[in-house]
């Protein structure tokens, strides 16, 4: 089910006895666990009856424990276990599939889960969708993200231009893959905009209060570049100098993004998987995934040059041949060509 599903169930109070969170949009996820905390929890024996477990030491006699501990003058408990606890191995997630069968109807199970969908075969997901309900907190779409942020703007008589909505939303990183950020970021630079009530704000003014998510911008630098996008290379660039983003920041990017691209054109020669290579790697699915990707757009020599030209970049600037911003034009040139 998606959120939606599950904040009607909170309003009919017709909840389940468990829940497995898959979450990829905290902001959303934490919004419907305070719902459902202040739906079936009084709030003045809140603190007595709400349980959290997130350290992954902590004994799960513990934590059966307070899934059958009777709620103190209340009628029900709630407890939160992360995913660091249910998932941390086999042997817990399989002792989580058993306690799911057996939960109290005084008591509301939360797993919350923030490394992605878990494995629909494993007997936890059957326990949990057989006993309870499972519910995906997706991000919002861009088209979507776009509607929530301007509804929320207006609402505090915010006014945005064309340039300065879109710098707004790209700034934020919500957008790409494995983004960490939730819409609480627009929520609290919203809260920052509220001096400009009554008037248009413009891109360079947005440019000077918002907080940009520095890590994604490089990231998108680099990406564009790989795809050979000119304009918005550029673009990306001088938002980046604009925040006084040193060079050698993104050069290490870049270069680490190229050091993949460089493995994944060998996996791919040998006929080897993504997972091959996050697993020989100790390296993240997602950038596997991607670097293979990418590896098809380029032959090993474009590679090899282009990791050459990035060692050759930091040489001249850690001995003063070249300056950041000469340095950051001779690379993204030579990329996108």
């Amino acid at each position: 089910m998606d959120y939606i599903k599950l904040n009607e169930q909170i309003k009919k109070d017709k909840m389940e006895k468990v829940y497995l969170f898959n979450v990829n949009e905290d902001y959303i996820a934490n919004a419907l666990l305070n719902n459902l905390k202040s739906k079936v929890l009084n709030e003045a024996t809140m603190e007595l009856n709400f349980n959290v477990f997130e350290d992954k030491n902590i004994p799960l006699s513990q934590i059966t424990s307070a899934i059958e501990a009777m709620p103190i003058m209340d009628k029900k408990r709630v407890v939160y276990v992360s995913d660091n606890i249910f998932l941390s191995n086999k042997d817990i997630s399989k002792a989580f599939s058993d306690i799911v069968k057996n939960i109290p109807d005084y008591t509301i199970l939360i797993l919350y889960n923030k490394r992605g969908k878990i494995d629909k075969r494993s007997s936890l997901y059957k326990q949990i969708k057989a006993n309870g309900g499972i519910v995906d907190f997706e991000k919002l779409k861009e088209y979507k993200l776009n509607s929530w942020v301007r509804e929320r703007l207006m609402s505090e008589n915010i006014s945005l231009s064309n340039d300065a909505m879109r710098y707004f939303i790209e700034s934020s990183g919500y957008t790409l893959d494995d983004s960490d950020t939730d819409l609480g970021y627009f929520i609290k630079e919203i809260e920052k905009l509220k001096v400009y009530k009554g008037e248009q704000i413009s891109l360079d003014r947005i440019r000077d209060i918002i907080s940009v998510n520095i890590n994604e911008e490089i990231f998108k630098l680099s990406d564009n570049l790989i795809k050979k996008n000119r304009e918005k290379s550029y673009e990306l660039y001088m938002n980046l100098k604009y925040n006084n983003v040193g060079f050698m920041s993104i050069l290490a990017v870049i270069m680490r993004n190229m050091e993949n691209i460089f493995i994944a054109k060998d996996y791919l020669r040998q006929r080897k998987s993504e997972n091959d290579m996050a697993k020989d790697y100790s390296m993240h699915p997602y950038s596997a995934k991607i670097a293979m990707q990418n590896a098809r757009k380029f032959t090993k020599k474009q590679i090899s040059d282009n990791l050459n030209l990035c060692m050759e970049l930091d040489f001249k600037l850690k001995s003063g041949e070249l300056a950041d911003y000469e340095a950051g034009l001779i690379l993204i040139e030579n990329i996108l060509n």
